[in-house]
């Protein structure tokens, strides 16, 4: 089994609760003047995208300007996977790339992430 800090991976959260607990986990610490995004569960949920452990800077997770579409019960969520290009000299330090996306509840029961190459760089659900 590959280490899910190290491994790219998304995870869809429907709960308060879920959300703090995955951020925890992560060493993400929330404090008063950052707190948890403002998300009514009851008609959103949250998709966390991660990139895994890198080892260079350049990496970075970013929503692409197209909008999220549902496809037969595919949500397909567009983002911009960017990687420092071959060569590139970058400062070697540790760096675990996430993106938070507040998501409309809808008739779909997976969710495709999709580069802006129109790759599918990671799936949620069935």
């Amino acid at each position: 089994m590959v280490d899910a800090t190290i491994a790219p991976g998304v995870r869809w959260m429907t709960d308060s609760d879920q959300l703090s607990d995955w951020l925890a986990g992560k060493g993400v610490v929330t404090t008063d003047n950052q707190a948890l995004p403002d998300v009514d569960f009851d008609a959103d949920g949250v998709l966390v995208i991660w990139m895994g452990q890198r080892r260079t800077s350049g990496y970075s997770l970013e929503l692409a300007p197209d909008a999220a579409v549902v496809d037969g019960r595919v949500a397909r969520v567009p983002v911009r996977w960017v990687e420092p290009e071959e060569g590139m000299l970058t400062p070697q330090v540790i760096t675990h790339p996430y993106l938070l996306l507040r998501l409309p509840r809808g008739h779909y029961d997976s969710i495709a992430v999709v580069d802006q190459e129109g790759t599918v760089r990671l799936r949620s659900g069935s």
